[in-house]
């Protein structure tokens, strides 16, 4: 009896607990609603309910897909619970793609993955949607063999996150359609989820439907309102730019917004319609350096390109590094050399009527198609301000073309009046060469003149100094290498004999034809995209050949270029006959100047050696006579302010000396004392020859004493340092006189007083200085 009642007391303890526990899930529930209900978002909703999955399951990770019944998706919406560390495999996680084998519960594998899934397709989401049935996993169970059939990828995913347990179950509202997948995880703890778990799970998600279905179509309705404003504004910016330029610019900000792109291209088709051009480009870092190179670049309409295809069958491609293998040529160079791995390239077009495409391509990840529609609508977005954009701009080049035509016009005839004011003929040439490139955007010209029977380089020249040492050995070459004025030597020579032009605006369309090896030469040597050569006139008759060449960008000419560019060339001609009649000139009367200035550089030897005693140096009588008559003028204009001296020196006994050493040793000993008066005179002091073995000095500004003084320098250097002869040194004695000038005295009278000290001082010992007046008192 007592055991009947234990028993029946413990059912009921155990029935109140279970009362207890469903009470505490009803209070937790029913709160759980509030936070659903008081939520703001969709994310906030599926936050509250994970938390609560996580509290009463023990799930440790989760993830949400919301079902796109018009499109067919399943698409990704967001993850919870993933550490950083395995942020890059988050989105893999929740879109394994079991595909079942029947019958066999171990018997999964993974196919390719992607954020968004078919709902058609065999993933296991898919699956759930479409069987509105959970799916649960143990991934433990997983076979081995199976596991290996999983791709890499997804095997580093598994791995990496580390899953247990996933179940997955549908959420499915009153009309009995999926509208979103959750994944339940357990990474840490192994949870062995039963069926009635399962059930109960299942239960509890079915109960809240309601609640996230009315978030849904609130995030939906915010989402459609959020891309539609969006579209407005795109729609209005798009408007807002009429320059093509500023145009693709947005429209390539939007192509990097709506994936991680490694690079794009933004190609439009030509006013001839018969190619493709590349308008914007944008390529990975390490290749920004050529972007330039591919810029404006032509694909032409005929060609086997993957842009052209697309072009042509107005839908949108897509390529690996293995489909691409069809093609050749440029178009499998540049998905190697860009590093490309996966490729798409999506036609802007609108009723059939394509403008051109879009290339994008990725190097490692693959691309995501979504993406790749969503550039799709884009292009279809643009396409109408595209094509007003194409149109504005080639109306602006026209008008630009006009003007640039009648600019050139103008700068033509100032390019003719500053010639006619150059008279050297190198100006010319390089003056002619530097317009003709800049005007018409050619890289490298050179001028070639009829000369010796042949035609010879006179100068080549570039404006760019990137072509600087192209242009240095091409014109060494040329130089070298003159053309014989015979047809055989080639186009050069052939436009020459025949006074005509040729224009190559595509050299490289020439060079599988027969051509002159000359020729060829040149081109192999500066490879040129474009070439013009046209010959220079002088009466409607060749005298020479102008060179011009593109070496970076073909260069398009007009026929009113062309017609402007031979106008040019004629009046060169001219210029440079006339430059060389100046040139002439100028060579004649230089020869006169050089011939002018040597007789008068003679005529100045002359008169210096007329000047000028032979052997001691020393200005002659004559010379003396000179300025002595000029100094004394001077002395009398300005009435006697200043005092002028007169020193007459003569070496003592220099007959004596003479017999003695004979006459080269006197003659050694007169030009070591002329050295020595020069040296003691004052830069003003003229030093003379008088004759024989006498000196005289003229020493302006300088009173008697200041002569005497200088006598006696002069003398006692003399005295104590002996002439150095051949033979031997041999001691020499001087005697000297000194006068100084008065008011109204003669030259004569001047000289003599002088002479009379001089003639005192031999009387009186020699080796001495005498003055005719009186010196200053001490």
């Amino acid at each position: 009896m007592a055991t009947t009642e234990n028993l029946k007391k413990e059912q009921e303890l155990m029935e109140l607990e279970r009362l207890r526990e469903a009470v505490a899930v009803y209070d937790k529930e029913r709160a759980l609603l509030q936070k659903i209900a008081a939520s703001q978002s969709l994310e906030g909703v599926f936050g509250e309910i994970i938390y609560y999955l996580r509290e009463r399951w023990g799930f440790d990770s989760f993830g949400v897909q919301l079902v796109d019944h018009k499109d067919r998706l399943i698409r990704y919406f967001r993850s919870y619970g993933m550490d950083e560390t395995e942020e890059n495999c988050e989105k893999r996680v929740f879109n394994f793609d079991f595909k079942a084998k029947e019958n066999e519960a171990d018997s999964y594998a993974l196919s390719k993955i992607s954020v968004d899934v078919s709902l058609d397709g065999d993933s296991i989401s898919a699956v759930v949607a479409r069987s509105r049935k959970p799916f649960y996993a143990d991934i433990s169970k997983i076979s081995k063999k199976v596991f290996e059939q999983i791709p890499q990828e997804d095997r580093d995913a598994l791995t990496s996150v580390g899953i247990l347990e996933n179940l997955v179950i549908p959420l499915v509202d009153e009309n009995g359609e999926t509208i979103a997948v959750i994944h339940l995880i357990s990474k840490k703890n192994k949870l062995a989820l039963s069926k009635s778990k399962i059930s109960e799970i299942q239960k509890f998600a079915q109960s809240i439907v309601g609640h996230i279905k009315r978030e849904i179509e609130k995030f939906e309705l915010e989402r459609t309102k959020f891309e539609q404003q969006r579209i407005i504004e795109q729609v209005k910016l798009i408007g807002s730019h009429i320059e093509l330029e500023g145009l693709l610019n947005i429209m390539g900000k939007e192509i990097e917004g709506a994936d991680h792109f490694d690079g794009y291209l933004i190609n439009l088709i030509d006013e001839s319609k018969e190619n493709l051009v590349c308008e914007k480009i944008k390529l990975p870092e390490e290749f920004a350096e050529i972007e330039s190179s591919f810029y404006k670049m032509n694909y032409p309409l005929k060609t086997k390109d993957v842009t052209i295809d697309a072009f042509n069958s107005c839908i949108t491609l897509y390529f690996d590094s293995d489909s691409i293998l069809k093609y050749s040529g440029s178009t499998r160079n540049r998905f190697e050399r860009w590093k490309m791995q996966y490729l798409a390239i999506i036609p802007i077009i609108r009723e059939a009527e394509p403008l051109g495409t879009i290339l994008v391509f990725k190097q490692e990840d693959e691309l995501n198609k979504e993406n790749v529609e969503s550039i799709e609508k884009l292009a279809s977005l643009f396409y109408d301000q595209i094509k007003n954009s194409i149109f504005y701009s080639r109306l602006k080049e026209k008008e630009e073309l006009i003007n640039t035509a009648s600019a050139r016009n103008k700068r033509m005839l100032e390019v003719i009046n500053h010639i006619n004011n150059i008279t050297s003929t190198s100006e010319i040439y390089k003056m002619i060469l530097a317009e003709l490139l800049e005007v018409f955007h050619f890289d490298l010209g050179s001028i070639l003149l009829h000369q010796n029977e042949k035609l010879e380089t006179v100068e080549c020249t570039v404006i760019n100094s990137e072509f600087k040492d192209i242009n240095d050995e091409f014109s060494k070459w040329t130089q070298q290498n003159p053309y014989e004025i015979e047809i055989t030597q080639g186009s050069t020579a052939l436009a020459y004999i025949n006074n005509i032009h040729f224009y190559f605006p595509h050299v490289d369309k020439i060079m599988d034809l027969p051509m002159a090896q000359r020729d060829r030469t040149i081109l192999e040597m500066l490879e040129p995209k474009s070439l013009m050569i046209m010959p220079i006139r002088l009466a409607d008759k060749p005298v020479g050949v102008i060179w011009l060449y593109s070496l970076d960008q073909s260069v398009e000419c007009s026929q009113q270029d062309i017609e402007l560019i031979e106008m040019l060339s004629s009046f060169a001609g001219t210029a440079i006959r006339n430059a060389e009649l100046y040139t002439k000139v100028d060579e004649q009367k230089n020869k006169i100047e050089v011939l002018i200035e040597s007789l008068e550089e003679q005529n100045k030897k002359l008169d210096e050696m007329a000047r000028k005693d032979k052997l001691t140096g020393l200005f002659n009588f004559a010379h003396f006579q000179e300025e002595m008559a000029r100094l004394l003028n001077e002395y009398q204009r300005f009435k006697g302010k200043e005092s002028m001296s007169l020193v007459i020196v003569d070496v003592d006994h220099f007959k004596k000396f003479n017999d003695t050493y004979g006459h080269i040793g006197g003659n050694i000993a007169l030009q070591d004392i002329a050295g020595r008066i020069k040296q003691a005179a004052r830069r003003m002091d003229i030093v003379c020859r008088y004759g024989g073995e006498e000196f005289i000095v003229i020493l302006p500004k300088c009173d008697l004493q200041g002569a005497v003084n200088f006598a006696e320098r002069l003398r006692n250097d003399v005295a104590v340092k002996p002439v150095k002869t051949d033979a031997v040194d041999v001691p020499v004695t001087i005697s000297l006189g000194c006068s100084v000038y008065t008011p109204n005295e003669k030259m004569t009278q001047f000289i003599e007083r002088a002479d009379q000290a001089l003639y005192r001082a031999k009387e009186n010992g020699r080796n001495r200085v005498e003055y005719d007046g009186e010196l200053p008192s001490q």
